[in-house]
């Protein structure tokens, strides 16, 4: 069962001359609390009571420190040792409630009294606490904040005195006490006035303060804007500038790709033509190898000299010679000639002797088969592998002496 409890009046208790105030508000009532529900957390239920009120106000004085009053979120007590908005100066207990005393400075009077922002009050309070010079028992107020959301039944009314009216009794008290005359009504009328034209000027000053700083924040606005545009136009030309390079990038890129698609290419045909060199090296070597065997059978040397190197003639200089040209020119001329048999050679216009291999197939570096084959197509099989002048001229010579025979 929830109980309504009235509204606590705050009192202002004085105005100062800088805007500030000091006023009486109810901080703590007697009551149970959901420890969860608070900003310190907990299990359980924490019940205050006329005791613990009074066992804060026995506290207060021993503790000797400022008690310090801010707005938003609870801090720890260590964590309170900055600038405050305001400072709780005394306590007392009234009935079921804890009443604090507190001093406002102007721009917390400006939010509590003038403004009546806040209509409640949470403490910050220690069970047993230890100071530097000496150990609290009980209960002891060390802060607090004001706030509309209170974890304690704290709830105050604003002011019934205004401004204005506290600062005409402030300004009456300190005038020399003048005798109750008829006329003393009229003297705190006047008071009043007086008070009330200060109150007026102070207010024009702060509608002159507060139009200047609007002026300045309209100017600041404008300079603000301005610099958003010089901004903006820097950013577009950077961009500008971006999409400039990327396109450069991207040609740029283009262009390398091509050059590398143009590369492989070349890179290809050339690998190509190095093959292409390659066999046609290998092919001038295999007619050099067949020229100088032929050579030499033409001189005399029997052809089984050189058996095996019809098939693969450069296969063959490898393996016989190592592949050497100058090592077959040797060999060759060292194998003795027969002269008979180069004569033969030479004039024979048939088969070669018994036991020798096929002249014309010799001479020609070719099987029967393909003698065969030249013959049936009108031509002189001997012709087959001349390769120049030199060795047309000896062979044509060859046939005419043999003919003229």
């Amino acid at each position: 069962m929830q109980i309504a409890l009235q509204a606590v009046e705050m009192r202002v208790l004085a105005r100062r001359e800088n805007g500030g105030a000091t006023v009486e508000l109810p901080v703590l009532r007697t009551a149970t609390i959901n420890r969860g529900k608070t900003h310190s957390g907990g299990d359980g239920e924490l019940t205050i009571s006329r005791s613990d009120l009074e066992q804060i106000v026995a506290n207060f004085d021993p503790m000797g420190r400022p008690v310090p009053v801010g707005f938003g979120e609870h801090q720890e007590f260590g964590d309170r040792g900055g600038p405050s908005p305001a400072f709780v100066d005394s306590v007392r207990v009234d009935g079921d409630t804890l009443l604090a005393v507190v001093s406002l400075n102007p721009e917390a009077a400006a939010a509590v009294v003038d403004g009546e922002m806040f209509r409640g009050f949470s403490v910050e309070m220690g069970l047993d606490r230890v100071t530097p010079t000496g150990e609290l028992k009980g209960w002891s107020l060390h802060g607090g904040i004001f706030t509309n959301r209170p974890a304690a039944p704290i709830h105050f009314a604003p002011p019934m005195n205004g401004p204005a009216e506290v600062a005409a009794s402030v300004s009456f008290s300190i005038r020399p006490e003048m005798p109750v005359t008829e006329v003393q009504p009229m003297a705190q009328d006047t008071v009043s006035l007086e008070a009330l034209q200060a109150e007026k000027e102070a207010q024009d000053e702060k509608i002159v303060n507060l139009e200047e700083s609007l002026n300045a924040a309209v100017k600041s606005r404008d300079t603000l804007t301005e610099t958003n545009a010089d901004l903006s136009r820097k950013l577009e030309t950077a961009e500008d500038k971006i999409r400039m390079a990327e396109a450069v990038t991207k040609a740029k890129t283009n262009t390398a790709t091509e050059l590398e698609e143009r590369i492989s290419k070349q890179d290809k045909q050339l690998a190509d033509l190095s093959q292409r060199l390659k066999d046609e090296a290998t092919k001038r070597e295999e007619r050099e190898v067949r020229e100088k065997i032929q050579t030499a059978i033409y001189d005399g040397v029997r052809p089984a000299s050189f058996d095996g190197y019809k098939d693969d003639p450069i296969a063959w200089l490898q393996e016989k010679f190592d592949g050497s040209s100058r090592a077959l020119d040797t060999y060759i001329a060292a194998l003795p000639r027969d002269e008979k048999l180069a004569e033969r050679y030479a004039v024979s216009a048939g088969r070669p002797p018994t036991g020798a291999d096929d002249a014309e197939a010799d001479i020609a570096g070719l099987s029967e088969e393909t003698v065969t084959k030249v013959k049936g197509m009108g031509l002189d099989p001997r012709f087959a592998n001349v390769t120049d002048a030199t060795q047309a001229r000896k062979l044509a010579a060859q046939l005419a002496a043999k003919n003229k025979g």
